[in-house]
């Protein structure tokens, strides 16, 4: 699960701490074919996410987190789509991958 930013108002603060969530935690998370769940306001991972079809995107309204309106969290057939596409895409994240490049 990476946050999103509500509560950080500096603009350099909070382009840093995108590329530090990104480069940290979703890195890491997708190594290892884990699934992302990000907040929308992380607005380049969010749309990694969505591109690659490896997370879910949590929209923040009136200060509560909202999926998307087609999302059953309890569904097991969503949750291997998201996997394998979460292993797929993390390949180029795992350690040999990033060491040849």
């Amino acid at each position: 699960v990476i946050p999103g930013l509500a509560q950080v108002e500096d603009y350099y603060r909070t382009l840093q701490m995108r590329c530090n969530l990104f480069s940290t935690k979703a890195a890491e998370a997708l190594s290892r074919g884990v699934p992302l769940v990000v907040s929308s306001e992380l607005a380049e991972l969010a749309e990694f996410v969505r591109h690659h079809d490896c997370g879910l995107v949590v929209e923040l309204r009136d200060g509560q987190p909202h999926l998307p309106p087609d999302v059953d969290i309890r569904s097991r057939e969503m949750w291997q789509r998201l996997t394998t596409n979460a292993v797929r895409v993390g390949a180029s994240f795992e350690r040999h991958a990033v060491i040849d490049v």
